[in-house]
């Protein structure tokens, strides 16, 4: 509220003979406010003094420091909002008045005054205000798992921790004394019905996705997490679904992004996810070839920057993100298929409205089953910190940190190793399976491109690149002769090694046995 001049006189008459009002009991009776009093910068007023002494009083009142940027907790209490200018003006009038010194009759008196928008700003660049503001990495709307510094496992408090930098807003209690027999009905019921395409392996990893969330801040700082990808045969397997089972338990209500798009929008949509603050981004139903080297860049990178929309600065934070994608007949590159797990569904009724179900899960049952879920997730940790957290049976060079914990905690409670070979992993990557058929069609007899081609169409080999008939776009030329060179004297099935010779038009390819070819080495040539 504007303090207008004529209060001011008949009121303080008597007080406002000073020139200098500096007094702090003074300032609080002028301005008639019980909240702390700051001056604005001005003269004789710097405007780092300023930014340090608000810092000193918001810095208790929900505003975070992260990747060199003020925030807030956004109004679903589920993630952060960027402070603008604008916003910092009237945002910090609900802890502080702020006021101007200004004279009057002779006198000089304090009035309110809203902090304009080019100190806001400056207050927003300034390290004295950014520095003294809590740390935040990640926001949490459930009380989950982490590992303190002296090695043991409890779950965060409510509110905010200075040790992990997180900041947990509960939106329900859970049960933390479930036993694991408990646990696995749990988990065993809510996945019951999807119709999981092999034995174990498929079902393990679902498990996993649930449980990476879960302990996420139980990981190790800069610990790089598998991408998750839900294939099915047909519509209506229940792929999005079973993702949000992953989902739902730690984050509440999923967002989804809907079908991967070009660089630009994708690039938008995964820097907004880090600067948000969010664990997951979740492209859903996506159709085409995946083959995105900035999508493979995010996964396997800790921090990530990237200028904000709208605001003339850059953010550079912890990349927290886990990446969800579900498909169907969606295959993938080789690079992004070693960096992920593969959850498939196989629907055998014809149309997807002829599946009978014994039970209905949607998004509202899921928000209501998400106590016994994360009940059931803590008894699993539990369980696996009690049996001395023992290693799965399988490594994973892409993600070794994560696969020690997550696969671990799996493997214990029962469920199988979800870092398994995965049996889609050849429909899922089709260049490399249709490679090694490829290089079993081969012999040493070198042949020529357009003989390599006719040899893949007779066999109905790399389809989505050469088609199946007619003459080759020159951009489908070099898109083929990119991906043959990336093959270039890699071994297929342990025996037969594929060879790029020559260069341009002069390029022949052929395929020897691993044991002639490493006694000739000295023949092959860098294309």
């Amino acid at each position: 509220m504007a303090v207008t001049l004529e209060p001011l006189q008949s009121e303080f008459s008597e007080t406002t003979t000073r020139k200098h009002p500096s007094n702090s009991e003074e300032i609080t009776t002028r301005l008639n406010s019980n909240k702390p009093k700051l001056q604005l910068p001005g003269d004789d007023r710097l405007l780092s003094a300023f930014a340090a002494e608000l810092a000193d009083v918001v810095k208790t009142h929900g505003i975070y420091h992260r990747g060199g940027l003020a925030f807030i907790v956004n109004p679903q209490q589920n993630g952060l909002e960027v402070i603008s200018p604008q916003m910092l003006r009237t945002l910090i009038e609900d802890h502080v008045v702020c006021y101007r010194i200004r004279r009057w009759r002779g006198t000089e008196v304090a009035f309110e005054r809203t902090m304009s928008e080019s100190d806001a700003k400056g207050v927003l660049s300034s390290q004295q205000f950014l520095n003294k503001l809590p740390n935040l990495q990640r926001v949490a709307t459930a009380r989950l798992p982490v590992m303190r510094k002296d090695g043991t496992i409890a779950l965060l408090p409510q509110g905010y921790d200075p040790e992990s930098l997180t900041l947990t807003m509960s939106q329900c209690d859970y049960n933390e004394a479930m036993s694991l027999p408990e646990a696995k009905k749990v988990i065993n019921d809510l996945l019951g019905e999807f119709p999981f395409a092999d034995v174990g392996r498929s079902k393990a990893v679902a498990v996993a996705a649930m449980a990476s969330l879960y302990v996420f801040v139980l990981l190790p700082s800069g610990s790089v997490r598998p991408i998750f990808i839900y294939l099915a045969n047909a519509e209506g397997a229940g792929k999005t679904m079973l993702a949000k089972c992953a989902i739902s338990p730690a984050h509440g209500l999923v967002k989804t992004d809907g079908d991967l798009k070009d660089k630009t929008e994708t690039s938008k949509e995964l820097l907004t996810a880090v600067i948000e603050g969010r664990q997951y981004i979740l492209f859903d139903n996506c159709k085409k070839h995946l083959d995105s080297p900035y999508l493979e860049a995010f996964a396997t990178s800790v921090m990530w920057s990237g200028r904000i929309l709208g605001v003339s600065r850059s953010f550079c934070g912890e990349n927290n993100v886990t990446i969800f994608v579900t498909g169907n007949g969606c295959t993938v590159s080789p690079d992004l298929r070693r960096r992920s797990l593969f959850i498939e569904l196989f629907m055998k009724e014809e149309r997807a409205e002829d599946r009978k179900f014994q039970r209905t899960l949607d998004d509202g049952i899921l928000l209501a089953l998400r106590p016994d879920i994360l009940a059931a997730l803590w008894a699993l940790v539990r369980e696996w910190d009690a049996a001395g957290r023992p290693r799965p049976g399988r490594e994973h060079s892409s993600f070794p940190r994560w696969a020690d914990i997550v696969g671990g905690i799996v493997e214990c409670a029962g469920y199988g190793c979800p870092l398994e070979s995965a049996e889609i992993q050849t429909a899922a990557d089709t260049d490399g399976a249709d490679m090694r058929e490829l290089a079993k069609l081969l012999d040493p007899t070198p042949t020529k491109f357009d003989e390599i081609v006719g040899i893949a169409r007779e066999h109905g080999l790399f389809e989505r690149i050469i088609g199946n008939e007619g003459d080759l776009k020159p951009s489908d030329k070099s898109a083929f002769g990119k991906l043959l060179k990336r093959y270039d004297r890699r071994v297929f099935c342990g025996s037969k090694r594929f060879v790029v010779d020559g260069k341009g038009h002069s390029r022949r390819f052929y395929a020897v046995d691993e044991a002639q070819a490493t006694h000739s080495q000295h023949g092959e040539h860098d294309v």
